[in-house]
């Protein structure tokens, strides 16, 4: 792969910047503001109030319940760790 001067041949990258792999890079950004102009025009024909499904409403009441679990998880792995650590240090040493 590589040239008699030691250089590896790579191909000329596309760039729609430079025109480079294309002999007419004018045709390029034409087709490229065209593009623009029919992304600009779908976005003003989308409606300002279409919804996702999702609301804000929604959505915080569902992380309002993932904080409460969480929680909820966590005091009960307190509780039984200290339970459990509780019971290890007031053993009576004469029950062995």
């Amino acid at each position: 792969m590589e040239g008699p001067d030691g250089l590896r041949n790579r191909p000329a990258a596309h760039s729609i910047y430079t025109g480079v792999g294309d002999e007419d890079g004018e045709e390029n950004v034409e087709e490229l503001r065209e593009r623009l102009r029919h992304m600009k025009e779908l976005v003003k024909k989308r409606p300002a109030n279409e919804k996702s499904g999702i609301d804000e409403g929604f959505l915080s009441v569902v992380f309002a319940c993932i904080l409460v679990v969480i929680a909820g998880v966590t005091l009960y792995a307190f509780v039984v760790l200290y339970t459990a650590v509780h019971r290890r240090w007031t053993e009576n040493p004469d029950d062995n």
